[in-house]
């Protein structure tokens, strides 16, 4: 596997996300490719969670392939992971104990949660493994912010079934008109940069990571001479505002 090309003899783009709501919310990302370049593929959780994960990702990722048997690791010449960020890079004091919720919480400016001290070394491990993948070249990161539900649809701390239906209405809505989710994606680069560090140094300052913020139209841009020619001139008119 090595990094981006352009050229359209390529193998394929393996887009991992953390799981079936983000695949259903995302699929008509693989339709934008010409000859289904890009296969999104669920990872079924978050892997940039687990410590030391940036050292090994690769062999999570051949094993997933492996077990799930669609795709061998080969098949692929570039992996792109789509992660949330979880409010991972805002400081630790802001990580505060509340034992009457149920589950963490995210706020502006705050996470709570009933069990800190696992959260705070989630936390930590998701800020360590995503600055570590960010300086390798054999794999590329783009972020929801705080997590794919806030992107789309300004909610945060949803249970299983609301992400479910959530994600289910954003297929319906993408089916309906598949550039609908080009200008949410666009519209959702508070960055407002197409530079891929400077978005990353903006979801890491303050409290970005819990706000409501994502880089995955870079992800499409990077790739503009490998996309339908009418998600590339959206994109282009887009660029262009």
């Amino acid at each position: 596997v090595c990094s981006r090309r352009t050229s359209a003899n390529m193998k394929k783009i393996l887009v991992l996300v953390e799981g079936p709501n983000d695949k259903l919310r995302l699929i008509k990302i693989e339709d934008f490719f010409d000859s289904k370049k890009a296969i999104l593929f669920p990872m079924g959780g978050d892997w940039l969670q687990g410590a030391n994960y940036s050292t090994k990702y690769k062999d999570k990722i051949i094993s997933a392939l492996t077990k799930d048997k669609s795709h061998d690791f080969e098949d692929f010449d570039e992996i792109v992971q789509i992660c949330d960020t979880d409010g991972c890079f805002i400081d630790n004091s802001r990580v505060i104990e509340d034992k009457t919720i149920k589950k963490i919480e995210y706020g502006a400016d705050y996470i709570k949660t009933t069990y800190p001290k696992a959260d705070l070394t989630r936390k930590d491990d998701k800020a360590n493994n995503i600055n570590s993948i960010l300086k390798l070249n054999d794999i590329r990161l783009f972020y929801n912010s705080c997590n794919i539900d806030h992107v789309f649809d300004n909610k945060a701390n949803l249970g299983s079934s609301e992400k479910k239906n959530l994600a289910l209405c954003a297929k319906r809505r993408y089916d309906a008109n598949n550039l609908k989710l080009i200008e949410e994606l666009h519209d959702a680069n508070a960055s407002k940069t197409l530079d891929h560090k400077a978005s990353w140094d903006y979801v890491k300052t303050g409290f970005n990571s819990l706000s409501r913020c994502s880089n995955v139209i870079i992800f499409l841009y990077e790739h503009i001479e490998l996309l339908k020619p009418d998600i590339k001139k959206k994109l282009l008119d887009l660029k262009g505002k």
